[in-house]
């Protein structure tokens, strides 16, 4: 947050949650019927189901780096994390499913920056 509030940092950006921000304690009863309250940078984001952190998705070795190209299709086509079978899904928050209908060289800029 700056001055002003919600401000985009170019050098944290997709790099998720920060580690060193307290959590807050979400109370709502909106939560309690249903709905989902998330942090102004979308960073994190709290339901009925608890509270989910964004994950780091630059192209650090210790996130999404040491991916292969087709562990990256494959998590956006099936939602299967690195696309192991043995590995659980993605969480509902990261929309995989909007990719479904989109064009795979479309989305590779992505995974080579």
């Amino acid at each position: 947050m700056g001055p002003k509030g919600s401000e985009i940092i170019p050098e944290l950006l997709l790099s998720g949650y920060p580690s060193n921000r307290p959590i807050i304690k979400f109370d709502s009863p909106l939560i309690k019927q249903g709905f989902a309250q998330l942090y102004p940078d979308l960073t994190a984001a709290a339901g009925p189901w608890g509270v989910s952190f964004a994950a780091n998705l630059t192209p650090d070795e210790s996130r999404i780096g040491n991916w292969t190209e087709d562990q990256f299709k494959l998590a956006l086509n099936k939602g299967k994390y690195k696309e192991l079978e043995h590995e659980r899904m993605l969480l509902l928050l990261m929309p995989w499913l909007n990719f479904l209908t989109s064009r795979m060289k479309m989305l590779m800029p992505c995974f080579n920056t």
